[in-house]
């Protein structure tokens, strides 16, 4: 019981610690038939859009809860993290999500990686209790910089404070 109770105590000290910590991402990034897994997914406030807000997302196959922005150099050209996508979200005058700008780096293709805009999908995306969800996916027979890339990941994350 006591053990429980620790166990219990220990959870709810890490819930409301307000450490940021990467949210798992599910699906696949696949470049030139090449897969690679994107494990963690953050959310960070994105510059501003024609003064509208954006939501800044990283997707990175290594743990990136140690960088200070979710910007392409950070994360998707550093390498740091492994292979990695960044975006920015905006809702557009209809209420519904798009995709602003985003950039790539796989870590299995010399061509799966760069800046590219109009190459990723939203879906799906909710917003409650504090939580974002949603689908970011590519059409099918996607070609970015000569190479076919595959994207289809379901993330659940935090949304940005």
């Amino acid at each position: 019981m006591k053990n429980t109770a620790l166990i219990a105590f220990t959870l709810a000290v890490a819930a409301c610690s307000g450490v940021p910590t990467d949210a798992p991402v599910t699906g696949f990034y696949r470049a030139e038939g090449k897969d690679t897994n994107l494990s963690f997914v953050r959310t960070a406030k994105g510059e501003p859009r024609i003064n509208e807000p954006t939501i800044a997302f990283a997707f990175t196959e290594k743990d990136a809860s140690d960088a200070k922005d979710l910007s392409s150099m950070t994360i998707a050209f550093s390498h740091k993290y492994g292979s990695a996508i960044t975006m920015n979200i905006f809702k557009n005058t209809d209420g519904a999500y798009e995709v602003d700008e985003s950039a790539f780096h796989h870590s299995g293709s010399d061509k799966g990686g760069g800046t590219a805009g109009g190459v990723l999908q939203i879906k799906d995306v909710t917003v409650a209790n504090g939580v974002i969800s949603g689908e970011v996916y590519t059409k099918p027979d996607t070609t970015m910089f000569d190479a076919k890339v595959d994207i289809d990941l379901k993330f659940k994350a935090p949304m940005p404070k």
